[in-house]
């Protein structure tokens, strides 16, 4: 039986179909178009005044709905990745923040389980489409909200049993270059055919060039997790992820993390292929204010949308309380750039970092993983390979 979305607002996002036809068979979109020729069998779904876009994909989370990947069980995962649909995630890359070193270990393990779990079964949530280490080889000075007794210098014998309990599943794993050892773990980074990704970080320009030179290709939150803003004689990592070209950038799109102003700058000088809408959720994202419990004991108080713990570096926050739906809706309202543009970061972009050559766009053959949402970009129906999971 085919599933046909009729009469929308079909944004793939490299062009907009509207009225639009979105033709879902044997898990794969068969059509996006103009015309419907219809069959007696189909389920047709009208959607007109609706905007339908590709699944969305949050690159770097690390919880959210009072959830934690890091929790220590399976049902922890699913309970995070069942939480993502509600903004529109399809796919997501459970993200690792600083802890003690046996829970990191068991993390990347639980992660591996869920993986293997969401292949075997039907999946009914948002589907693990890699793992990013973004701790625990940053520069201390620069941590943020992450706890100082949990980070470390980036040492072989650390980071390869990191990387190795990590797996095939591994894809981005974050370096500090100007960290005794940072330009070490670059290479092996590389090597390994992973993303080295630059952050948390105080690094020179001249140090972000150097891990550039090597492969180095993407800026962690940019603008946040780190002080080397621009001065006159400083570019800074700030300056290297704005000048250099082969740097792609991680932007949360809050309207908190980062001025809008900044927000603007940034897609002025990198343009719509070079940023990826993150969300860098935590536990307590989608959560009343208040104060809440972690998973690793320590306590944040969440407060008009923002999470803050008491042992974060003065004037920094603790991830984001974000969904990424949220996150598309700030592109255009707060930095002025259109909706397929701002699909694009967060569909496009992040799929093609992850390789996802099947996800990410609305394309015959593509997984038929897509969202309708709301004209306010609110989610009404997720589909993940072509069956209906939210909605």
């Amino acid at each position: 039986m085919r599933i046909v979305l009729k009469g929308g607002k079909v944004i793939t996002p490299f062009v907009v179909v509207e009225p639009g036809v979105v033709i879902i068979e044997d898990g794969k979109i068969q059509y996006v178009g103009e015309e419907y020729r219809g069959e007696s069998s189909d389920q047709v779904w009208d959607v007109t005044g609706k905007v339908i876009t590709p699944g969305l994909i949050d690159l770097h989370i690390h919880g959210g709905g009072g959830h934690d990947v890091m929790g220590g069980t399976v049902a922890d995962v699913l309970a995070v990745a069942e939480n993502e649909l509600k903004a529109g995630v399809t796919s997501f890359v459970p993200s690792l923040y600083a802890t003690g070193w046996e829970r990191m270990l068991t993390a990347l393990e639980i992660i591996n389980e869920t993986y293997k779990l969401q292949r075997q079964s039907q999946c009914r949530e948002a589907q693990i489409a890699g793992i990013y280490l973004e701790a625990p080889f940053m520069n201390p000075l620069a941590r943020g909200g992450q706890p100082l007794e949990a980070i470390r210098a980036p040492k072989a014998k650390d980071y390869l049993e990191l990387m190795d309990r990590a797996g095939e599943l591994l894809r981005l794993v974050l370096v500090a270059p100007e960290v005794e050892g940072g330009l070490t773990l670059t290479e092996e980074v590389l090597s390994r055919g992973l993303i080295a990704a630059i952050g948390h970080s105080e690094a020179s320009y001249e140090q972000v060039a150097a891990a550039v030179a090597l492969g180095a290709d993407q800026a962690v939150h940019v603008f946040n997790g780190g002080n080397t803003g621009i001065t006159k004689r400083q570019p800074g990592l700030i300056g290297a992820a704005l000048n250099l070209d082969e740097i792609y950038c991680e932007l949360i799109c809050d309207g908190v993390h980062v001025h809008p102003g900044n927000m603007q700058l940034l897609h002025k000088l990198k343009g719509s292929d070079k940023i990826i809408l993150i969300t860098d959720a935590v536990q307590p994202a989608g959560l009343p204010d208040g104060e809440y419990d972690l998973s690793d004991g320590r306590r944040v108080t969440v407060k008009s949308n923002v999470a803050i713990t008491g042992d974060a570096v003065e004037g920094n926050l603790y991830g984001s309380c974000l969904g990424l739906n949220r996150g598309v809706k700030n592109m255009v309202q707060l930095v002025g750039v259109t909706l397929p543009e701002a699909v694009k970061m967060a569909t496009v972009n992040p799929a093609r970092r992850l390789g996802l050559s099947n996800k990410g766009s609305l394309l015959p053959g593509k997984d038929a993983d897509l969202v309708v949402f709301s004209s306010d970009l609110e989610v009404e129906k997720v589909f993940i390979a072509g069956e209906r999971i939210e909605g």
